[in-house]
């Protein structure tokens, strides 16, 4: 539990930055109104106040998850030599930062089958990295740039659930292969 805190005012993105937070360590089904607030040091109250539900809790982390990775996308040029394989790295849990998202990212897009609050922010995620995929692509005067994003970002949406899913099939010189593998066949 995180010590109590001072006065500074609650914010929506420390509740979201919480939920991540609890979520990548203790799942998201930890990610409780009552674990997000022990772990900020607040009342149960102090949360509830901006999130009077666990699906209102929920649907503000995931915004702010793929908003963070969406905005480090949005930062590759997507008209250099490197976009691609920029873009997809971002995806690839290949540090402690990507490994906490993409656990986190999977346990969302599951909850995203029953949610259609979710699911609309799962959609709009996929397209918008689909649509930087699909830029970089056709810059590098790949044919068929739309298909050939979205075969990409299943590509990568596997090997992040399959990391996820296993203890040591996939170490990162494995993802760095598949992804040069992948990005070979598709740029020649």
């Amino acid at each position: 539990m995180a010590s109590p805190r001072t006065r500074t005012p609650l914010t929506e993105a420390d509740l979201g930055d919480a939920v991540l937070a609890v979520a990548a360590e203790h799942g998201l089904a930890a990610a409780t109104i009552r674990n997000v607030a022990a772990h900020l040091g607040v009342s149960i109250g102090a949360v509830q106040h901006h999130f009077p539900t666990k699906d209102a809790l929920y649907i503000s982390a995931f915004t702010a998850l793929v908003d963070r990775v969406a905005e480090r996308i949005d930062t590759v040029g997507h008209d250099t030599e490197t976009a691609l394989e920029d873009i997809l790295v971002e995806l690839l849990p290949i540090d402690s930062r990507r490994r906490a998202e993409a656990r986190v990212m999977i346990e969302f897009s599951a909850l995203a089958t029953r949610s259609p609050e979710l699911a609309a922010i799962q959609e709009r995620t996929l397209g918008r990295i689909q649509a930087g995929l699909r830029d970089a692509l056709r810059a590098r005067g790949v044919a068929a740039p739309g298909l050939r994003a979205a075969a990409l970002l299943a590509m990568v949406d596997g090997l992040a659930l399959h990391w996820s899913s296993t203890t040591g099939t996939y170490p990162q010189e494995a993802l760095d292969s598949v992804l040069r593998d992948q990005l070979a066949l598709i740029l020649n």
